[in-house]
């Protein structure tokens, strides 16, 4: 289930909102905790999505694209990301709306996750998703002659996996039958429709100048089938990314001294990636892990993670820096390269491919950090460029 949506939920707290959304139908559940008992429904989307929803929708992006000219491929690059984001807004207040909520403060929004139960969910593990959701239903509702929550889940979860298979062949035969090969379709299924499978590379403190071409060949032998290459700043010229993305698309945060770029390729100080497999894996990214507040450290020896001394509760600290309870933080700076697991959470800092630290020598290669996510798994390592060996820097 991916959880677009968390908005305003603190740790270990249920939200007073859960939307279940299949996005191959017209109907959606909502699950009010606002309530006692909380109140169970079954929406459709024309209820929501009406003509005022249409004409917001146009308006909005009307006016994105109005005001988005200067670097007109940066601007085209970015479109469908931005676009998304401005659809998603705006079906979330319809959403709210239609549910008697008011949007126009922040305080009166209640925490609200979104689940999008599609592809990946329903494949892997559709008995253990019916399950919970019959029983979150159920639990609820008291009313005598309530709906059959089972039956009407299990109607919803066939008919989206009927529907979501139809759609993915009509779109195979329409990208091979057509005289051009829609490579959009291609390059979208080979990132994202992997039913939550993805391998990305991660990299930092290249400390390149110039055009950025002097990346060591080992990065590209390594990176070569990755989905996605996450750079963690301090790359010092936007060349780096230029070469790295002849690989994959990639994403990155600036260091210090790192020149900025139109955009949404490369990030001022933060920012989350939110991958597109059943869980919704959150990967939080910042060049200096000690900023923004609250700091993060590392050990002298950079080999574990220091919290702070308030001793605040991890996922209440990742809340503050990224904005949200991020699964994954990636950070550079220190060109130690590490990677552990702490309080639930992978960290990780890739080292330096071209100035690695103390734990090599002083000039020659270094490494980079791979991380393989197959559905709820996560798996990582450490990539010692000499050898194209993995490296225990937990």
């Amino acid at each position: 289930m991916e959880d677009f949506y968390w908005d305003q939920l603190l740790p270990d707290s249920d939200p007073e909102i859960e939307l279940c959304i299949f996005p191959h139908l017209q109907e959606f559940l909502v699950i009010d905790r606002r309530e006692t008992p909380p109140h169970v429904q079954l929406l459709h989307t024309a209820e929501v999505f009406d003509a005022e929803f249409n004409d917001c929708v146009q308006f909005e992006i009307s006016n994105f694209l109005k005001d988005n000219n200067t670097f007109p491929f940066s601007h085209l690059m970015d479109m469908p990301n931005k676009i998304e984001e401005i659809i998603r807004g705006i079906a979330m207040s319809f959403v709210l709306e239609t549910l008697d909520i008011e949007t126009d403060s922040y305080e009166t929004v209640p925490s609200i996750v979104a689940y999008v139960i599609s592809g990946g969910s329903v494949k892997k593990d559709s008995d253990h998703l019916v399950t919970y959701l019959t029983s979150e239903c159920e639990s609820f509702d008291r009313t005598e002659k309530g709906p059959d929550w089972a039956q009407v889940i299990n109607t919803l979860r066939d008919k989206e996996q009927e529907q979501y298979d139809s759609s993915q062949l009509k779109r195979s035969h329409q990208a091979f039958d057509s005289e051009t090969l829609d490579y959009f379709s291609f390059w979208e299924n080979r990132n994202y429709d992997r039913s939550g499978q993805m391998k990305i590379g991660v990299i930092s403190d290249t400390h390149l100048a110039g055009e950025g071409t002097g990346l060591p060949g080992q990065v590209f032998d390594v990176f070569n089938n990755v989905d996605l290459i996450l750079h963690c700043g301090d790359l010092e010229c936007i060349g780096v990314l230029d070469e790295l993305e002849k690989l994959a698309p990639v994403q990155g945060v600036r260091g210090y001294e790192d020149p900025m770029e139109p955009g949404d390729r490369l990030s001022d100080r933060t920012r989350v990636i939110h991958l597109q497999n059943a869980e919704n894996t959150s990967i939080g990214m910042v060049h200096d892990i000690q900023w923004p507040y609250p700091p993060i450290y590392t050990s002298p020896d950079g080999r574990s993670i220091i919290l702070p001394e308030e001793c605040e509760e991890t996922k209440t600290i990742l809340k503050k820096k990224f904005g949200y309870v991020v699964d994954v933080v990636l950070f550079g700076d220190t060109h130690e390269e590490l990677i552990i697991w702490e309080h639930g959470i992978l960290w990780m800092n890739p080292g330096s491919p071209t100035y690695p630290g103390k734990n090599h020598d002083s000039v020659g290669l270094g490494t980079v950090g791979i991380i393989n996510v197959d559905g709820p798994t996560i798996e990582a390592c450490i990539i010692d460029l000499k050898t194209h060996t993995g490296l225990d820097r937990g």
